[in-house]
C-alpha cells in the first residue's frame, strides 16, 4: 500500500519505520535567506560585504611581508614590486573569471587575448608571482599544521562571521559529502577509484 503526499509517495511501512514530519512533505523546499542591506545592488558591492577593503588591505601587507621574507631567505633576483590593493582586486577577479570560464592553458598569456579581454589588465608575470607569495596570514605568525585553515586567517574569521550575520538556512537542512575535483598539491587529497572524480577533497554541503 502506497500513501500520496503532495509530491512525494511513501508506503505504509515507511510511515511506520521512517521517523520524518509528514507536513513538510507537502512544502516544497525553502531557500536560503539573506539578510542583504537594501542599498546593495551591484555584485561588486556585494562581493565587497565578504572582502572589505580593510581585510584586503591586511591580506596585501601579509604578502608583501611573506615575499620579502622569502626573497631574503632564498637570494631571489626575482623581480618583484610591493602589491597594491588595486592590483590585489584585478588579481582576485582573474580567480573568479577562471573559475567561470574554463579557459585552456592558462600559462599561454597571448593566446588568452584573442578570446578574453582580462589578460590585457595584468601580465602573467605578474599574475604568477602574487600566485607565489599570496599568504593571507603574517609569516611572523606560526600557524598549527593540523588547523590547516587558520592560515586563512583573518580572512577565515571575518567570512565565517559575516555569514553568520547575513545568510539565514532554512529550518530543514541537512548535510550532505560532496569530492571537490583537485589540480593541486594538498596533505587532505584523497583517492577514490569507484568515484567519477576520483582525486579530490572532500567537503560537506548544505542541502
Amino acid at each position: 500500500m502506497a500513501i500520496h503526499f503532495g509530491y512525494r509517495t511513501i508506503s505504509k511501512t515507511q510511515l511506520q519505520t521512517r521517523y520524518f514530519n509528514i507536513l513538510e512533505l507537502n512544502s516544497p523546499p525553502q531557500p536560503l535567506s539573506l539578510r542583504v542591506p537594501k542599498e546593495i545592488s551591484k555584485h561588486i558591492e556585494f562581493f565587497s560585504l565578504f572582502f572589505t577593503t580593510g581585510i584586503l588591505e591586511i591580506i596585501v601587507a601579509n604578502i608583501n611581508a611573506y615575499a620579502e621574507q622569502q626573497r631574503k631567505a632564498s637570494n631571489s633576483k626575482r623581480c618583484w614590486k610591493p602589491l597594491l590593493v588595486k592590483s590585489f582586486h584585478i588579481w582576485l577577479a582573474f580567480l573568479i573569471y577562471f573559475g567561470v570560464y574554463k579557459i585552456e592553458g592558462v600559462s599561454h598569456w597571448k593566446k588568452m587575448r584573442k578570446n578574453h579581454r582580462i589578460p590585457y589588465y595584468m601580465s602573467h608575470k605578474s599574475y604568477k608571482n602574487i600566485l607565489r607569495y599570496f599568504h593571507a596570514t603574517s609569516p611572523s605568525i606560526d600557524t598549527d599544521a593540523d588547523l590547516w585553515y587558520m592560515k586563512l586567517s583573518p580572512l577565515y574569521e571575518y567570512i565565517r562571521k559575516v555569514c553568520k550575520y547575513y545568510v539565514y538556512p532554512p529550518q530543514n537542512v541537512s548535510i550532505d559529502e560532496i569530492m571537490v575535483h583537485l589540480f593541486g598539491r594538498s596533505t587532505h587529497t584523497i583517492r577514490a577509484k569507484h568515484k567519477p572524480i576520483n582525486r579530490a577533497t572532500r567537503r560537506g554541503l548544505l542541502v
